[in-house]
């Protein structure tokens, strides 16, 4: 369920028009900076958080419930013009979001809930974003 429910973020997250193309599970290739310094902004990628189960004394029951953590982290543009960083950059900030949240995923789980962001990092160029969400699975016992 992993696979499936990571590349259903990776396919939400890359309906935001100014990330087409630049979203993903795996960031630089063969490169060791998960940072992309040179990589040209925005662009985001997907990585697992972990999971846990969610406890449920329901006798008889016939699935277990698996709350599965993600974390989307985003790169955007920073020290440009204020406006264009206004209406373009901090605008990418509310798409990822809203193009996740609330949406179905993967036929056995619930929907996805956001629980989140965060400022990472501020480097000359460009700003690191968190946003985490959240999805519940059921999985037959």
């Amino acid at each position: 369920m992993i696979k499936e429910l990571t590349q259903d973020l990776i396919n939400k997250i890359a309906t935001v028009t100014s990330l087409t193309g630049k979203v993903g599970a795996v960031v630089g290739g063969t490169a060791t900076d998960p940072t992309m310094a040179e990589a040209p902004v925005p662009f985001c990628w997907v990585t697992f958080g972990g999971d846990h189960p969610i406890n449920d004394t329901e006798v008889g029951k016939l699935y277990q419930q698996v709350a599965y953590n993600f974390a989307v982290i985003a790169v955007i543009q920073y020290g440009q013009l204020e406006a264009d960083f206004l209406n373009d950059s901090l605008k990418i900030l509310e798409d990822i979001p809203a193009a996740v949240r609330g949406t179905e995923a993967y036929k056995y789980a619930d929907l996805w809930e956001y629980s989140g962001s965060e400022l990472k990092s501020i480097l000359p160029d460009r700003l690191i974003y968190q946003f985490n969400f959240t999805i519940v699975g059921h999985h037959k016992i």
